[in-house]
């Protein structure tokens, strides 16, 4: 199991609150709300490079969302309840993903549903990809660097090993970092992303209806 547990938090002026979770989740940290101006997080001269207000709100979301779902520690037991959480939600919405909860170099839970293809598995691959390389939410960095068909030869990225689009998001371990990532594949970004983060808040603890994405 990868921990810190007398790590202190890695925002400034919060403390964890410890929670006992009842659905078989260790036991995970809430943080306090973070509040953001847009100012600090987007600045003008990506403003003047065409982010509209709506994605300068969802990058300002994420960054918060990154910022607070934090585990104590992840371990393979944590792995399979949070990809088996991510499966029982999928179905409550009728829908198909293909889930992949990881260690950088261990998979420690792969499940494809029915009604998803082997497709599903390369993009899921190629998020994996994205979030070890960068260790942000997949879904952030298509927004930071204009959409999914985009890949500057000078950002280093290859398009068969890589990809911008939701649904990928790092596990972070408090005062460790990133130590892996939870990916799921399988409906629009967006809902791919906001699937993953709905079941990392119930894993950890935090108020998913102060951390979810704006309705569209």
């Amino acid at each position: 199991m990868i921990s810190n547990a007398g790590a202190a938090s890695g925002v400034p002026g919060l403390s964890g609150r410890h929670v006992r979770r009842k659905n078989g989740f260790s036991p995970g940290v809430i943080k306090g709300l973070i509040v953001v101006k847009g100012s600090d997080l987007v600045s003008e001269n990506r403003r003047e490079e065409g982010i509209t207000m709506s994605v300068a709100t969802d990058i300002e979301r994420i960054i918060v969302q990154e910022r607070q779902l934090v585990f104590d520690g992840f371990n393979p037991e944590i792995a399979l309840a949070l990809g088996l959480d991510i499966k029982a939600r999928a179905e409550d919405m009728g829908q198909a993903v293909a889930i992949d909860v990881r260690f950088w170099e261990r998979q420690l839970f792969w499940f494809a549903m029915s009604g998803t293809t082997a497709d599903n598995a390369e993009w899921v691959r190629r998020k994996v990809n994205l979030v070890r390389r960068f260790h942000k939410s997949s879904y952030r960095m298509l927004l930071e660097r204009g959409g999914e068909g985009v890949m500057q030869p000078q950002w280093g990225l290859d398009y068969s090993k890589y990809v911008f689009a939701g649904g990928g998001f790092p596990i972070f371990v408090e005062g460790v970092g990133a130590v892996g990532s939870v990916t799921v594949s399988g409906l629009p970004g967006r809902d791919d992303h906001g699937l993953v983060v709905e079941a990392l808040c119930a894993a950890t603890g935090a108020d998913y209806e102060l951390l979810a994405l704006p309705r569209q």
